[in-house]
C-alpha cells in the first residue's frame, strides 16, 4: 500500500465515507437538519449505487440471477472506507503515533512519491505537546501495485497532546479540524482522472487506548468527530455527517475489530442513523472476515450491508430485508 493522508486526514476520510452509502439523494448538503427521520427503501437505495460503489463496494452473490448495470462493468475507483481503513496499519500513520515522532524541532517537508510536498507552516512544541498546520500542496503519493495517482491539496490544524519521556513524547491525543477542507483528486495509471473530493471537518479527535502500546478491548483507539462534509467536485454533491465515533484494537488472532456508529443527512435534513451491528473484523493478514453495517431511518427502515470476507472491503446489502442484486458480483 502506498502513503496517502496523514492521520488526520484520512481517519476523518475513512468515517465521512461510510455516510454515503445511504445518502442517495441529489445534493444531501443537509446545512438544515429537519429533525425528521428518513425513509430508507429500495429505491433511494438503488439509485445511489453507483455513488456507493466508490465508498464501498456493494456486490451480490454468483448464483445470483439480476444482470450487472452498464455502469458497473468497470472497475470503479478504490472505495474511499476500505483505503482509510488500511492506513492504520501504514508505518507513516503508525509513525506518527509512535513515540519521539514530534519534538521541539519542526519536521522536514515531506516529498510526495510523484511530486508536491507537505509542510508545516504553524508548529510549535512545550512538555510534549504539539501544536500546529500542515498543509499539502500538491502532494502526490503513488499506489505501487496499481499505478494510482492521489494528489492532496489543504491544510489542518492539530494539536497533539503527549507524555514527555527521555526518549521522546508519547501520544495520548490529537486534535484536528479542517474548516477549508482538503482536496483529494485520484487518477489511475493512464492518467484519467477517477474522483475529484474535498473533505472538511470540525472537532475530530484521535484518543489512544493504550497511549504507547497496543489498543485492546478494555482499552480500544478511538476516532470521533463532531461534523464531517464530503463534497464531490466532478457533480458538486455533498455528503455531511455529525457525531461520527469509530474505536478499534487488535484481537489475540493478530487481526482487528472495528465498530462503528454516526448519524448521516439527506438533501431535505431528514436523517438516518448508522451502527456495526456486527463489528467489522481482519485478520492477521488485514484481510476482511466479516462484519455488519446497518442505516437505520423512519418507522424502522433499514439498509444492512454484511461484509464479504476477503480482501477487499465490500459486501451485500439488503433494504427492509430484501437483497439489492443489481449489482456486481462478489470478487
Amino acid at each position: 500500500m502506498s502513503r496517502r493522508l496523514t492521520l488526520g486526514a484520512c481517519a476523518v476520510a475513512a468515517v465521512a465515507a461510510v455516510a454515503l452509502l445511504v445518502s442517495c439523494k441529489s445534493n444531501p448538503t443537509a446545512d438544515e437538519p429537519s429533525g425528521k427521520a428518513a425513509t430508507i427503501d429500495a429505491t433511494s437505495v438503488s439509485t445511489g449505487i453507483t455513488e456507493m460503489s466508490s465508498v464501498i463496494a456493494v456486490c451480490r452473490k454468483s448464483g445470483s440471477a439480476a444482470p450487472t448495470p452498464v455502469s458497473q462493468r468497470e472497475d470503479g475507483p478504490t472505495s474511499l472506507i476500505a483505503r482509510a481503513l488500511a492506513m492504520r496499519t501504514d508505518p507513516v500513520v503508525r509513525a506518527g503515533l509512535s513515540r519521539g515522532r514530534l519534538t521541539s524541532t519542526k519536521p522536514a517537508d515531506r516529498l510526495g512519491d510523484c511530486g508536491g510536498r507537505i509542510t508545516y507552516p504553524d508548529y510549535s512544541h512545550s512538555s510534549g505537546t504539539t501544536t500546529g498546520t500542515y498543509q499539502f500542496d500538491n502532494y502526490c503519493t503513488k499506489d505501487s501495485d496499481t499505478g494510482e495517482r492521489t494528489t492532496l491539496n489543504g491544510r489542518v490544524s492539530f494539536k497533539n497532546v503527549g507524555t514527555p519521556t527521555a526518549s521522546g513524547p508519547i501520544t495520548n491525543r490529537v486534535e484536528a479540524s479542517s474548516s477549508d477542507g482538503v482536496s483529494q483528486v485520484t487518477r489511475n495509471a493512464a492518467g484519467a482522472q477517477t474522483s475529484s473530493q474535498k473533505l472538511s471537518f470540525t472537532d475530530y479527535v484521535y484518543t489512544a487506548g493504550v497511549p504507547g502500546g497496543t489498543p485492546t478491548s478494555s482499552k480500544p483507539d478511538q476516532l470521533t468527530a463532531k461534523s464531517m462534509t464530503l463534497t464531490d467536485q466532478t457533480n458538486g454533491k455533498s455528503y455531511r455527517q455529525t457525531d461520527y465515533s469509530m474505536t478499534y484494537f487488535n484481537t489475540s488472532s493478530g487481526g482487528e475489530q472495528i465498530s462503528i456508529t454516526g448519524r448521516g443527512y439527506r438533501s431535505n435534513g431528514d436523517y438516518f442513523d448508522l451502527k456495526t451491528t456486527t463489528p467489522i473484523t481482519t485478520n492477521s493478514s488485514g484481510a476482511y472476515t466479516g462484519g455488519q453495517l446497518t442505516f437505520t431511518g423512519a418507522n424502522n427502515s433499514t439498509a444492512v450491508l454484511t461484509v464479504v470476507p476477503g480482501s477487499t472491503l465490500q459486501g451485500t446489502m439488503t433494504v427492509n430485508g430484501q437483497p439489492v442484486t443489481s449489482v456486481p458480483v462478489c470478487k
